[in-house]
């Protein structure tokens, strides 16, 4: 592959830059324009059987409204935020039950998700999906995979929002937070936040052809130490069903350059969120500006046996910097 000259690699960077505003959010409706503050939780929910990991989760509305008595008990009575939760263009809106849920809960509200929002990449069709890497994992699956890992950042930050906390329908908060999580990370100087580290290896052969090529045409955007860390532990990352993120830090390049480039070549929708948030952080952020949240406990589970991250406590050693 050739390699850019600065003046290309510099275009570049300004042709990802406009690609990411491609997916700002327009509001269309009052209430879009109502939301306040800064902050904001966010949930990815299914009012029904999970796409992929069928009967064996908990069904429709009753894990989303365990999980938010959890996250309102122990955290947002205390430091009140903005709370959306998303659900996709396959899932029809049910404002009876969106009433209940937002019964004593303040400042929830429900978004759908759908056209580029919720849609395969051009070139890409759902009756090829057999064809893909690990073909058992849904379209519903893929589309949350590509909503975590690029599109949300334009999408929360045109409403006018800086910090992001993920939350799932089947996570849950079951100790109180006693300090604004939010405020921490702008205090400290934090710009991304995770619970649990994990390894997961999938996809991780086509995701090393993509950092190459990026290193390649741009070799100075990584420090060498960090690069070092990242090659003699590269399965390890931060199981990020729940995580609290700075979302500049994924808008700017070289992290916006890399991230549009796993968006490009597809196989963003034949590996995992997870590991493409992971490698983005540990690449391209100083450690001091990660923060292990250790503080409170916090359950997250699908019951399926399903290639599932292993927990990485025994991998610690790879974690020293976060401490």
């Amino acid at each position: 592959m050739k390699k850019l000259k600065p003046q290309q690699q510099k275009k570049k960077q300004e042709v990802k830059v406009l690609q990411l505003q491609e997916y700002k959010y327009n509001p269309t409706s009052p209430e879009d324009s109502m939301l306040n503050g800064t902050d904001v939780i966010v949930y990815l929910a299914q009012f029904g059987q999970h796409s992929t990991y069928g009967e064996q989760t908990i069904t429709g509305a009753s894990k989303l409204k365990k999980s938010l008595d959890t996250l309102y008990a122990h955290y947002l009575n205390d430091f009140p935020c903005d709370v959306i939760v998303f659900f996709g263009a396959d899932n029809e809106p049910d404002p009876v039950l969106f009433k209940r849920l937002q019964t004593g809960r303040p400042r929830l509200y429900f978004r759908q998700l759908n056209g580029k929002y919720w849609e395969l990449p051009h070139g890409l069709r759902a009756e090829d999906k057999w064809r893909w890497t690990l073909p058992g994992y849904s379209i519903g699956y893929r589309h949350m995979i590509r909503w975590y890992a690029y599109l949300i950042w334009p999408y929360l930050t045109s409403l006018g929002y800086t910090h992001v906390m993920r939350m799932d329908d089947d996570s849950y908060i079951h100790s109180s937070i006693k300090y604004n999580m939010f405020d921490y990370m702008r205090q400290n100087n934090k710009r991304y936040g995770f619970r649990q580290p994990c390894m997961d290896s999938t996809g991780e052969e086509a995701l090393t052809k993509v950092i190459l090529s990026h290193l390649e045409n741009d070799p100075t955007s990584v420090p060498r130490e960090q690069l070092d860390d990242f090659n003699k532990l590269r399965y390890l990352g931060f199981y990020n069903n729940w995580f609290i993120a700075d979302m500049s830090f994924f808008l700017e390049p070289p992290v916006s350059t890399l991230s549009i480039d796993y968006y490009e070549s597809k196989i963003i929708l034949d590996q995992n969120d997870l590991l493409i948030q992971s490698v983005l952080v540990r690449l391209f952020l100083n450690p001091v500006q990660v923060k292990w949240f250790d503080d409170f406990t916090y359950e997250h589970i699908t019951d399926h046996g399903r290639n599932r991250p292993r927990n990485a406590a025994p991998f610690i050693r790879g974690f020293e910097f976060y401490f």
